[in-house]
């Protein structure tokens, strides 16, 4: 076989492989791209490029793209809202905003009839237009939305872009819009840049490229990577879940348990672009990142720090009958964050933790320091058996010495015959009132000393 086609066919396989995998993740596919045109026909598109006006140029552009992508794909409709075209410029008019041509399949020549009746010659409302354009698509949640405002002005009628830019991402209507200017001033540009993603046209040319450029990406899927750093910078961190929430409402989107792929990167996930998001690792503690704007139609990769270490908590003679816990709290903190098993090695965030073991009775550390790639491992003293024999009391409780004070641990309403008890190393003792004798001042009480994987044993008579 050549070596041609056998490099043919092996990035086929390769392909084939990569198809096959991105399939079993979670992915977002859009049944349909909407795309509205928000077209400025105000009076200054009147001027001339070249040999043709700012609007004629526009409307020719945007006819001949929505006819050669309605003809390659079925899955890609266009709108097209108008501003400034209705009334003349002298009524200042700051309402003269219409959806021309509504959403529908294979309606490029439907847009070129419409636009050849429009002649410019109002008002900019670019805020108002932008609000209006929220319903203009569909209510549809598996479709992505996008617009594409062309202008050659700034607004006009002291409305807010950014505003009316900001409803739009937080009811998640479209993608963020691309904003395509007609050879705009700079102070201008500058208006813009809290609105979405601009894009200067000069000529008729480079406003042709950019309108295609913006397009694709609008119809192109949005993918995501999101990279979980080690301390040296590399996303080697894996296997933890991962939530991501929409920004404004805080309304779940998305769960992810991130994995790294067969060539050892994180996966390629599909999401939508339409918002801004939260993302919360869950790790212990968890880690936020804020405010993630995703741009579409290309692949984002978005890094968070997760500067793991290991916490090992061991006490050599637990049983796995035991169960014995930890519980975890971060540093200075009343919240409890984690409940972690003895003899058990778990990954936490580099931090300073206070630790509460439920032994008999509680031990305690404080400021436990848990650096990054390297374990941090806490012995708690082996625990000793208190066991009762000869019993003769109904009642007995039992008490740590601890600086002179008596703290009750732990309480028999009914003591039976070999009744024991698991305690850390340290001096108690046991208060009773044998069944023979049940008053109070037959109260007995008998000092005992708890030593490590030793078994002591108390008569209770």
């Amino acid at each position: 076989m050549p070596k041609k086609k056998i490099f043919c066919l092996l990035l086929l396989l390769l392909f084939l492989n990569a198809l096959s995998f991105s399939q079993n993740n979670r992915a977002y596919k859009p049944q349909k791209t909407r795309i509205l045109f928000l077209l400025d026909a105000s009076g200054s598109m009147k001027e001339m490029w070249s040999d043709k006006s700012k609007f004629e140029i526009s409307k020719q552009l945007i006819y001949h793209l929505a006819d050669s992508i309605e003809q390659a794909s079925d899955n890609v409709e266009f709108g097209v809202r108008i501003f400034g075209h209705q009334y003349p410029r002298s009524l200042h008019n700051c309402n003269d905003s219409k959806l021309e041509v509504a959403f529908s399949p294979k309606n490029a020549k439907s847009i070129q009839i419409k636009l050849n009746k429009i002649t410019p010659q109002g008002y900019t409302p670019i805020a108002y237009s932008l609000l209006q354009a929220a319903n203009d698509f569909p209510k549809d949640s598996l479709s992505t939305n996008a617009i594409v405002l062309v202008t050659d002005g700034e607004e006009k009628c002291e409305g807010d872009p950014c505003a009316s830019a900001l409803a739009l991402a937080k009811n998640r209507v479209a993608i963020k819009p691309f904003i395509i200017g007609l050879n705009l001033a700079k102070d201008i540009v500058i208006d813009f840049n809290c609105v979405g993603s601009y894009y200067d046209a000069k000529d008729e040319n480079s406003f042709n490229n950019v309108l295609q450029n913006v397009v694709n990406q609008a119809i192109k899927n949005t993918t995501v990577q999101i990279n979980l750093l080690d301390i040296k910078g590399l996303p080697n961190v894996s296997n933890i879940a991962f939530t991501m929430y929409d920004y404004y409402s805080g309304e779940i989107k998305y769960n992810f348990i991130h994995t790294l792929n067969e060539f050892g990167l994180p996966d390629t996930l599909f999401i939508n672009p339409a918002g801004t998001y939260n993302i919360e690792v869950h790790s212990i503690p968890p880690v936020m990142k804020i405010g993630v704007l995703l741009l579409p139609g290309t692949h984002n990769i978005v890094a968070i720090e997760m500067p793991i270490g290991y916490l090992n908590l061991v006490m050599e003679n637990k049983k796995a009958a035991d169960a014995m816990q930890c519980v975890v709290r971060e540093a200075y903190s009343s919240e409890i964050l984690y409940v972690q098993d003895l003899n058990d090695n778990e990954p936490y965030v580099r931090g300073d933790f206070d630790l509460d073991f439920l032994t008999l009775p509680r031990y305690n550390k404080k400021l436990v320091y848990v650096p990054e790639e390297k374990e941090k491992t806490i012995a708690i003293p082996k625990s000793g058996t208190l066991q009762f024999v000869n019993i003769d009391a109904s009642i007995a409780s039992v008490y740590e010495i601890k600086l002179g004070e008596f703290r009750m641990l732990y309480e028999f309403d009914k003591v039976k015959e070999k009744d024991m008890l698991s305690l850390i190393p340290g001096r108690y003792a046991v208060v009773f009132r044998p069944k023979s004798a049940p008053k109070s001042d037959f109260t007995k009480t008998i000092y005992f000393d708890i030593n490590s994987e030793k078994i002591t044993a108390l008569n209770l008579r």
